[in-house]
């Protein structure tokens, strides 16, 4: 009887193909452990790019800004806006830890900003998925990760896609770097046989080799500078909770007695600008924010600030609003108005509103 003898060589290739295809497919990452890791690992590598952001309104086209990012880690960044021209030129920037904004046209120039002073631009520009993992699991499904490469800026991806459990929050893409964790586009939707009203992409991103310098942010000579460290007048402080906030300032806080499933108070700010007393309370689902501001009523508000400086600052602020992908629904009362805002559907933001004593 003849016996047949295999080949060694390609018995071992094969089985060495075959572990690998195993092992590849043991080891996958979620798309929970890469939005994990995205909190540690993104810290670790430097880069600079510049961003397109777009967000599609009814009753209007889609409305594009452009940033220019350095980025070193979350306590040292600089963004500036460079389109359109409405908002060109304002720069928010962070060194160590200590924020500062300037507005250009108004001369304007805001400083030692402490803890979370910068959480809307982070969120917004530079594409942060969470800071609360519980939260987002608890709030979200994934689907299985995928790979894409992200043409325009030359790096390999992984695609997360987070589905609400909830009907009143978007579902949102993310396409992460391999390699630095950075989120460089994502896209929201509010249904999957819609089209995207937001995203946002970088059209370059080139990763430092050697450590991004980000130094102190100084002005130019005559303009007008605003301390927000509550040392003088103004001031932008924030608290982890409402007794912490009432004790130190001295004020009853206006607290929503709504709120959709699943979001948790973040934290609660004041912001004191020119005599203007504006209350901030965010409020996170793990991958969306709501926010709740109380202020005095519009034409005390608009006094304030055009007696203090300049009505193009309220304009200026309103445009920035505008480049965000939010909701935002208002409700006055008394001397005071509230508004809520944030990538939920208009109808539980006016929930929200309608709930928060004035």
């Amino acid at each position: 009887m003849k016996k047949t003898i295999t080949p060694i060589l390609p018995l071992a290739s094969a089985l060495l193909i075959a572990l690998t295809q195993f092992s590849a497919k043991a080891q996958a990452l979620t798309a929970f452990e890469i939005a994990e890791r995205s909190l540690t690992q993104s810290e670790t590598v430097g880069f600079e790019g510049q961003k397109q952001l777009s967000v599609s309104r009814l009753n209007s086209g889609p409305q594009t800004a452009t940033a220019n990012i350095r980025y070193v880690n979350r306590r040292n960044y600089s963004i500036e806006i460079t389109s359109p021209s409405s908002i060109g030129g304002i720069l928010f920037h962070m060194s160590n830890g200590i924020n500062s904004a300037f507005f250009p046209d108004e001369k304007l120039f805001l400083f030692e900003g402490g803890k979370d002073t910068s959480d809307m631009p982070e969120s917004i520009i530079l594409g942060q998925i969470t800071d609360n993992l519980n939260l987002l699991k608890q709030n979200y499904n994934a689907t299985p990760v995928t790979e894409e490469q992200v043409f325009i800026a030359m790096n390999p991806a992984w695609v997360l896609d987070f589905i609400p459990k909830n009907g009143f929050t978007p579902r949102r893409k993310y396409w992460v770097d391999k390699d630095t964790y950075q989120v460089l586009k994502e896209e929201r939707y509010w249904g999957s046989d819609q089209a995207p009203y937001s995203s946002a992409m970088y059209t370059t991103f080139k990763k430092q080799e050697k450590p991004v310098s980000i130094s102190k942010l100084n002005p130019p000579d005559g303009v007008t500078k605003v301390n927000l460290s509550g040392k003088e007048k103004n001031a932008f402080l924030s608290y982890s909770s409402i007794a912490a906030a009432e004790k130190q300032e001295k004020i009853k806080i206006a607290y929503p007695g709504y709120l959709p499933q699943g979001f948790e108070l973040k934290y609660i700010q004041v912001f004191t600008l020119f005599g203007a007393r504006i209350q901030v309370m965010n409020f996170t689902d793990g991958l969306n924010d709501l926010l709740v501001t109380v202020r005095p009523q519009q034409n005390a508000f608009v006094t304030l600030l055009a007696g203090a400086f300049s009505l193009n600052l309220i304009k200026k602020i309103s445009d920035l609003s505008y480049q965000a992908p939010n909701n935002y629904f208002s409700r006055g009362a008394g001397k005071n108005i509230c508004v809520a805002f944030g990538d939920l559907s208009p109808s539980e933001l006016e929930k929200v509103a309608n709930s928060l004593p004035l």
